[in-house]
């Protein structure tokens, strides 16, 4: 669900705590008791102009408002992933 060309914020948003983490991403599942999270790098490609959520990795509980060093870790874990992003239209 798009509200005004974005998704809202208690559903996707920037999980970002350092610099090295800026193009991370949370989609947040389902609110309540396990609050699982999937971690996803965000880029849009610049020629296109083309939107693209990676989904990389699942928490499958997130227990605290903040976040945790274990979080923190797979946070780092997904901004350290490399993609390249390849248009096969053409």
């Amino acid at each position: 669900m798009l509200l005004e060309g974005r998704p809202p914020r208690d559903l996707y948003d920037k999980e970002n705590f350092d610099k090295s983490s800026e193009h991370v991403t949370a989609i947040k599942l389902f609110k309540g008791k396990k609050n699982p999270r999937i971690y996803c790098q965000q880029y849009t490609d610049g020629c296109t102009k083309v939107f693209v959520v990676i989904a990389a990795e699942l928490l499958e509980k997130k227990k605290s408002e903040g976040l945790t060093n274990k979080e923190k870790a797979i946070i780092n874990r997904v901004a350290s992933y490399q993609y390249t992003l390849v248009d096969e239209t053409k």
